[in-house]
Order: structure tokens, then C-alpha cells, then sequence
């Protein structure tokens, strides 16, 4: 049973919660406590899976508590209750805090996101993965991005077309800004899967002021570069993205579809950043063991790193709030039979055109054509050759 610790320093809000919630008794085991004193003294003696924490309280603030939490019981899913008049202090805290949630909050909301992110803990069985990823504060990003984006975010002559066509380039800014844009503080009633329409939903101020925030922005240090080819990696993201977004749109009319298939395209490889940021030296011996040995990677990764990229990626992202769209095609993307029910046409055109792209866009080893005749698209496979050969040209002209 997932047990959950909720707390605030006000007794009627939490009483207010336990009634709201008491139909969930039989599905999780909550705790209701007063203060974040005493909630980490609690935490000494309980084991919790998920906390949830107003973010203004005397003493110790909601922010403090959960950083400690982070520091202490990094596994722990982290969610913070938040009023619209601390956004500045919400900003500051996205590195702490897994997602916000807007006050008051509906009982239902509050529900649900809980329940998803308990799904996203499924993915992952092994707390040392789990742990891995709650500890994390941001991605590696090529440096030389962020000063285009605060040139640009300075410029009089700014848009939000050319600030999101920066953010673009850069996994891991497309990642922490869909994060945000995504959590209940910030969000319209539809999710953001494009990056203009995270901008839109966030604002420009808001932008860069995330720009301008420094630890949102980790550089690569030498170690994990030595693990990781930044440039090669993001040029392999962008053009997963465009293909993905091409081959989702010759199946679909429904363009938020098309919209999740080009963001789960950029995203799609987000858990080697992971992996080469966190275990640079370890992630650099296995790759160099891959190359040597003809293998498969996932099965490798599984056996020695604990996940598999797919894995580790999808559970970030879920835990960011990111639509399940876009994170069920990260997670299946190199084995979409693993879906189990009908295959999403976003999942579908990430798996193809990632494989495409890893063999040079032939319809190569990566692919399987007789899962795509099952399907009934192994005829688009062509078409779909011959956008991946424009795309990656485009990219090697850059």
C-alpha cells in the first residue's frame, strides 16, 4: 500500500484533507502532520513514498522541509501545495520540488496526481534508480544555449516564436520548461506539448527569469562529457523530434498527437543524459564495453545500470508531470510491443524514427518490419526513409 504523509501547519486544512480524501483509505495509508518539524521527525521513524507539503509555514517553510527530504530520503515522490502569490518562490524551488499543485486544490486533482505518480513509480522497481533520479537538480545542456536564449529574452525586438525556437534545440531546457509548464501552478486546462505553447502557458517573464536561473542550467562538467558526445546527442534529439512529428502526421489528424509525437521525439534518449551526468565514469565504461561487444544496449543497461535509459527517462518525466502521451513514447520507444494495448501513434512514431535514424535511415536491423505489416504501415516505411535522409541532411548542413 502506497503511504503518503501530508502536511501543513494549519489543523482545519488538514482536517480538511482527511475528510476529502477518506474514500482513498483503502488504497493508500496517509499521515496528516502539523509543521515540517514535525514531519521530519516523523520521517525518522516511518518510511513514506509520497509527501505533500504546503509551501508557507512559520518556522521551517514548505521549501526547506521538502529540500531536506531531497537530501535525506531522495526516492521520495515530492509534491507542494501552492498559492498563486508564491510564484517567485515556486520558481526558485523547481529544482527541489517534483510538481506544484495550485491553492485551493480540488480534491480530485489532488487524486489524480497522486495516482499518477505512483504509476511512474512502477516503472522503475530499484530504489538505487529511484534514488538516482530524485536526487537530480537539472540536466547538462550545451552551455553556449543559454546565452543565445538571454541574448535573444534581452533583445526589443523579442517573440516568442524565436525564444521557442531556441529552447528547441536543447533537450534539457525543453524538458525543464515542459516540467513547469505542466504543473498545475502554471498550466492552462490543456497540457503544453509544444515549447511555444509552454512560453504561452508560463509567460515571458517567467522565462527568463528560468533563464537567469542558474541551477536550472548545469553545465556539463568534463566527466560527464568524456561519458557523452553533447553535440552529437542533441543532434540526434532534434532530428528524432522532426521525424517523429513527419511520420506522426502522415497517420494523424489530431494535432496535439502530432505535437507529443515531436516532443517525445526531442526527449526520447533524455535518460542517457541522465545516466552520463549522475554515473559519468560508470556510463563511460559500459558504453565503451558496448562498443566492443555486439549487443543489445537495453539488455546491457538493464543488467549493469539497474534501468534501461528508456526507464530512467520515462520516470523523470512522469514525475515532472508531463503528459502520458509523451512519456509512455519514451519509455517504449525502443520496444513498443511492451505497451501492451493499442499502440499510441506518438510511441509508434518515435519507436520509427529513431530506429530510422540509428540505421542511417534504412530500414535496418532497429526496425521491424514485420511488426509494421502486422500494423499496417510497413508501406509508409519509404516515404518515411526519405524525410529522414532531408531531416538529418538539413541538421548536417547546421
Amino acid at each position: 500500500m502506497i503511504r503518503i504523509l501530508f502536511v501543513d501547519d494549519e489543523p482545519n486544512v488538514l482536517s480538511a484533507l482527511r475528510r476529502s480524501l477518506r474514500n482513498m483509505r483503502e488504497e493508500w495509508e496517509m499521515e496528516f502532520i502539523e509543521g515540517a518539524e514535525n514531519a521530519l521527525e516523523r520521517l525518522k521513524h516511518a518510511a513514506f513514498d509520497v509527501i505533500v507539503s504546503d509551501i508557507r509555514m512559520p518556522g521551517m517553510d514548505g521549501v526547506e522541509l521538502l529540500k531536506r527530504v531531497k537530501q535525506l530520503y531522495p526516492a521520495m515522490t515530492r509534491l507542494a501545495l501552492s498559492g498563486h502569490a508564491d510564484l517567485e518562490l515556486a520558481l526558485e524551488s523547481s529544482t527541489i520540488i517534483h510538481q506544484f499543485l495550485a491553492k485551493p486544490c480540488e480534491p480530485e486533482t489532488l487524486m489524480a496526481t497522486i495516482r499518477r505518480t505512483v504509476k511512474i513509480r512502477n516503472i522503475v522497481n530499484d530504489e538505487a534508480i529511484r534514488s538516482l533520479v530524485g536526487r537530480i537538480e537539472s540536466l547538462p545542456s550545451p552551455p553556449s544555449l543559454y546565452f543565445e536564449i538571454v541574448e535573444e529574452l534581452e533583445s526589443p525586438h523579442s517573440s516568442l516564436d524565436k525564444v521557442a525556437s531556441i529552447i528547441e534545440k536543447d533537450v534539457a531546457m525543453t524538458a525543464k520548461i515542459l516540467q513547469l509548464s505542466n504543473s498545475p501552478l502554471f498550466s492552462a486546462s490543456q497540457p503544453a506539448t509544444t515549447v511555444l505553447r509552454a512560453i504561452q502557458c508560463l509567460g515571458i517573464d517567467v522565462i527568463k527569469s528560468l533563464t537567469l536561473t542558474y541551477h536550472l542550467f548545469s553545465k556539463a562538467d568534463s566527466k560527464t562529457q568524456s561519458a557523452l558526445d553533447l553535440p552529437a546527442f542533441v543532434q540526434h534529439s532534434i532530428s528524432c523530434g522532426l521525424l517523429s512529428k513527419h511520420i506522426c502526421a502522415s497517420m494523424e489528424k489530431d494535432p496535439s498527437l502530432v505535437a507529443s509525437a515531436t516532443i517525445a521525439g526531442m526527449l526520447h534518449d533524455i535518460g542517457i543524459l541522465i545516466f552520463s551526468m549522475n554515473l559519468p565514469e560508470e556510463y563511460g565504461r559500459f558504453k565503451q564495453k558496448l562498443a566492443e561487444e555486439s549487443s543489445n544496449p537495453c539488455r546491457e543497461e538493464k543488467e549493469h545500470l539497474g534501468a534501461t535509459h528508456a526507464e530512467i527517462g520515462a520516470y523523470l518525466l512522469g514525475l515532472w508531470g508531463l503528459p502520458d502521451p509523451i512519456t509512455e513514447a519514451v519509455l517504449f520507444h525502443h520496444d513498443p510491443v511492451g505497451h501492451g494495448g493499442k499502440i499510441p501513434s506518438p510511441l509508434l512514431s518515435v519507436y520509427v524514427a529513431s530506429a530510422l535514424l540509428h540505421d542511417q535511415c534504412r530500414a535496418g536491423e532497429h526496425l521491424d518490419m514485420a511488426y509494421l505489416e502486422r500494423l499496417g504501415i510497413a508501406e509508409l516505411v519509404p516515404r518515411w526513409q526519405k524525410e529522414c535522409q532531408k531531416i538529418t541532411g538539413r541538421i548536417n548542413q547546421q
